[in-house]
């Protein structure tokens, strides 16, 4: 929503996610704690929205076929999505800009996973990969300096569905689905770790409290980093993550690293 564009002028927006076959409880490939988190994000955010008077709508399906359906049935002009670099991400969307394009639809895609787009990185390394964690650093701070990063402002106020989206979903059958729904047992989300970006942002404040720790964290002398599921999928912001942290050690502590962890 901050970033993807998608609100310029328009007179309805439709906040829509799409639980993927291949990555959902259809297939098996995501586990029943995964999912679990998946779903309580979802719920996270459709509370967020209806706050807004919108609302989250859930497809189940293949993205591919799923979301250009629905720009027929609701007569959208204009789509608008977070760019993914895994290779089955890029090969979807590709598909479905393919699909967006055919019908007239404008595509909008901003980078959001991550804080610099992975790929002109790749461009100014001139197509080689970065194997060593200075060189990545250079780049990522120069590439800031000449493009610094700006937060943009929290979104207070959203425009309505469509009529004709509203009156599909009046059923409940775009609705976040439960757990059991997506062929899982309750029992096996056995996680302690709840999903949403709420309560990413309450265990991040948790651990900003804890500044001596925050301003001593430096790397790579680190043990090797873990991505969180929570910047992975998109739940909790990595510019947040970088901007909104603290920006100065206490008087206890004696060195200071914001540099950026590479992404494994």
């Amino acid at each position: 929503m901050h970033d993807s564009g998608a609100d310029q002028g328009s007179k309805t927006i439709h906040p829509v996610f799409c639980i993927d076959p291949f990555l959902g409880g259809v297939t098996g490939k995501a586990s029943a704690n995964r999912m679990k988190f998946l779903l309580d994000t979802l719920e996270d955010l459709d509370a967020s929205l209806r706050g807004m008077n919108s609302r989250l709508i859930v497809l189940q399906g293949d993205p591919c076929v799923e979301l250009p359906k629905v720009c027929k049935e609701w007569g959208i002009s204009r789509l608008a999505y977070e760019k993914d670099s895994e290779p089955y991400g890029i090969e979807r969307d590709g598909k479905i800009s393919e699909h967006a394009a055919k019908m007239g639809v404008e595509v909008l895609s901003e980078i959001g996973h991550t804080i610099l787009d992975p790929w002109e990185m790749v461009e100014k390394a001139k197509g080689k990969p970065i194997t060593t964690y200075q060189p990545f650093c250079n780049m990522w701070k120069e590439t800031l300096r000449k493009a610094p990063v700006t937060l943009a402002p929290d979104v207070t106020s959203i425009p309505p569905l469509s009529p004709a989206a509203l009156k599909q979903a009046s059923g409940g059958e775009l609705d976040v689905p439960q757990l059991a729904a997506l062929g899982y047992k309750d029992a096996d989300a056995t996680s302690p770790f709840k999903g949403g970006e709420k309560e990413g942002l309450k265990r991040l404040r948790r651990y900003m409290l804890r500044t001596d720790w925050v301003a001593r964290f430096e790397k790579p002398k680190s043990a090797p980093p873990g991505r969180s599921l929570r910047l992975a999928q998109g739940f909790g912001g990595s510019k947040n993550l970088r901007y909104r942290a603290p920006r100065e050690p206490t008087p206890k502590c004696h060195s200071f690293d914001f540099q950026p962890v590479p992404n494994n």
